[in-house]
């Protein structure tokens, strides 16, 4: 399972008379989590509904003017149309004709137009390359992503890739930076200047490195938010639910345990925390004796266990309602939700297979196996969930493989992967 690292960071501001945004520090997925497309190139995207922003350019270039399909507020000013450049800076000055370089500096920059989004430091020059947009959702409450396919690490040979996006949400006027996929990733200057003289920064600018790793997925993104207007007091969000995804027997109590990320200013002592089991009556409980500061993380314990009464798939809905006796400032980001199968038993696993993934999940006429072991092959068992074998298949040990899951019904399954002496389980939708 990869290790999502959070960044402990301060706000960074370039001019605080004029502060009209403020940064917050990595958070796990994509955003909003309504992009569920997975990364790939142009020719893979595109079939999926992502639109042609720019091709590959062996120089530095600014697109065509995009529209943006929704009013998006920036700077106090509603925007309708932008453009981008192949070196990772969208600007909403679309009558800027200079392009940045890919070599990137601190913001604020006089390379950079007024009223830009920097993921800037890229080079979208190789035979994979392009950039493309796509917009998730519906109103008012959609997302506009602009995404850097396969992007290049300046200066470095092709084999290395990178793959990053900007979202612009509606209503909400909010900025995302979302860090997708990569093979070595370029150090980056990741932030927003408003003018010549107001920036608001990663304060790791200009030297950001990638977290994610290199999975297709979503499940191993991370993503920086600039949020309009001035950082709440009290603000914490739910980053995930620690707990395996398939339990056993049903009638024991287990804990439900959440990993929260204070993204207020104040310290965080107390907490109202909750939590519901598809969709039921809500538990709730005060939780005291912490100590979260600004930009920390921390795993918080229901005080009440839940008892499952029968096998099946339970979706867990955690989420706090009050910080320190005041009600949290966004509720919106505050829900961890989790599926569990809770089996009558399950098989003692000591040896677990290293950096295996699966995806897409949920997946539909077939799903991706990845592996690294030094066995040749490996076994692949699809089992629903009374313990019967749907589906067996032999793959590579050491490559991707894809498996045709079309025949299978609509219904949530565990995949068994079995290789050199070791066995791991995981749990798949098919829609």
């Amino acid at each position: 399972m990869k290790k999502i690292t959070l960044l402990i960071a301060a706000l960074f501001t370039g001019s605080m008379a004029f502060a009209q945004y403020y940064y917050l520090p990595a958070q796990p997925g994509n955003p909003g989590g309504l992009n569920n497309d997975g990364e790939g190139t142009f020719a893979n995207m595109s079939p999926l509904g992502w639109a042609d922003v720019q091709a590959t350019s062996s120089t530095d270039v600014w697109s065509s003017n995009q529209t943006i399909p929704f009013g998006f507020m920036f700077n106090g000013t509603s925007r309708t149309s932008y453009k981008v450049s192949t070196t990772g800076v969208l600007t909403f000055t679309t009558a800027a004709t200079t392009v940045p370089s890919s070599s990137n500096s601190y913001l604020p920059s006089a390379s950079i137009p007024d009223n830009s989004i920097c993921a800037w430091g890229l080079e979208v020059s190789g035979s994979n390359d392009h950039i493309a947009s796509k917009t998730f959702g519906t109103s008012p409450n959609r997302q506009h992503w602009v995404s850097f396919l396969s992007a290049s690490n300046p200066g470095e040979t092709q084999q290395n890739y990178t793959y990053w996006s900007i979202v612009l949400e509606e209503t909400s006027g909010r900025v995302y930076i979302v860090d997708q996929q990569h093979r070595r990733a370029p150090d980056l200057t990741i932030g927003l200047q408003l003018n010549g003289t107001t920036a608001i920064s990663h304060p790791g600018s200009p030297n950001v490195g990638n977290l994610a790793g290199n999975n297709s997925s979503a499940s191993d993104n991370v993503f920086y938010s600039f949020m309009p207007g001035s950082q709440p007091g009290f603000d914490l969000a739910g980053v995930r639910l620690i707990m395996n995804d398939t339990i056993a027997p049903p009638n024991s109590a287990f804990d439900i345990y959440g990993t929260f990320i204070n993204l207020g200013f104040a310290s965080v002592s107390n907490v109202e925390l909750n939590y519901s089991i598809n969709g039921g009556a809500t538990v709730t409980s005060n939780v005291s004796g912490l100590s979260i500061a600004k930009f920390a993380t921390s795993n918080i314990n229901h005080p009440t266990k839940w008892t499952p009464t029968s096998t099946g798939v339970y979706s867990i809905k955690m989420w706090v309602s009050k910080i320190n006796g005041s009600t949290d400032a966004d509720l919106s980001n505050d829900e961890i939700n989790f599926d569990v199968t809770v089996l009558q038993s399950i098989g003692i696993q000591e040896n677990e297979i290293d950096d295996l993934k699966i995806y897409p999940n949920p997946a539909n006429d077939f799903i991706t196996v990845e592996m690294n072991e030094a066995n040749n092959t490996a076994e692949v068992e699809i089992l629903n969930l009374l313990g019967q074998v749907v589906l067996t298949q032999s793959i590579g040990a050491n490559t991707s493989s894809r498996i045709n899951t079309s025949s299978l019904k609509a219904a949530v399954y565990l995949v068994k992967v079995s290789s050199n002496g070791k066995v791991s389980t995981r749990k798949v939708s098919i829609q």
